[in-house]
């Protein structure tokens, strides 16, 4: 569905358009899904939760893996995010410096001290947030906010972008990623987590 007003920032948008074109980010700036979209991605992100292991701190090969789906799934524009998470003035997930992203995500794995997330129509979609957040391994204060805001059986967090803040989350986006480096990054998350290659398959090709 289309809107005439943007629903984005002009920040996020222009991080867009660095990794995807003007074009791009212009529809990007103004989508949003209308229910039967809402209802499929909803699917998609619950199966990659399903055949994800519930390991912590590992956003950007699950973010890879969610885009490679929903990108197979729907021709719309959506955007992964990489940046730095908040809580009040606590960072819970990186910092304050400038992420050097055609070097550190051009490569099928990645260690990362920051955080991925993705933005799909209006809405903010962290997928990998509460199985870090509940993992027993996680800073304190982020263990502490999702099981107050939202208890001890949440899985995927989403929310609208304009809303985030109201939950005490802050994310910073720093840098979006290019599909030429969410391929490779989906192919090494079905590799991590031991998945059947479905990436492959959808483009002729086999592994031993």
């Amino acid at each position: 569905m289309q809107d005439a007003i943007p629903i984005h920032s002009k920040l996020i948008t222009t991080l867009v358009s660095d990794a995807h074109g003007a074009d791009y980010a212009e529809r990007f700036r103004h989508y949003d899904f209308d229910a039967d979209t809402l209802y499929r991605f909803s699917d998609i992100c619950k199966k990659v939760m399903e055949d994800v292991a519930r390991v912590p701190g590992a956003c950007t090969l699950m973010n890879a893996l969610l885009a490679s789906r929903t990108r197979k799934a729907f021709d719309v524009p959506f955007a992964i995010v990489a940046g730095s998470l908040k809580i009040g003035s606590t960072y819970i997930s990186g910092g304050n410096a400038a992420i050097d992203g055609p070097q550190l995500f051009s490569q099928s794995t990645v260690d990362f001290d920051g955080h991925v997330w993705m933005i799909f129509g209006r809405y903010l979609v962290d997928i990998s947030l509460a199985r870090t957040a509940l993992s027993g391994r996680s800073h304190p204060l982020l263990q502490q906010k999702v099981l107050k805001e939202f208890g001890s059986k949440v899985g995927l967090f989403a929310a609208p972008t304009d809303e985030v803040r109201r939950t005490g989350l802050i994310y910073l986006p720093r840098y979006v990623l290019t599909d030429a480096q969410i391929d490779p990054l989906a192919r090494g998350a079905e590799q991590y987590f031991g998945l059947p290659g479905e990436w492959d398959r959808s483009n002729g090709e086999t592994h031993g």
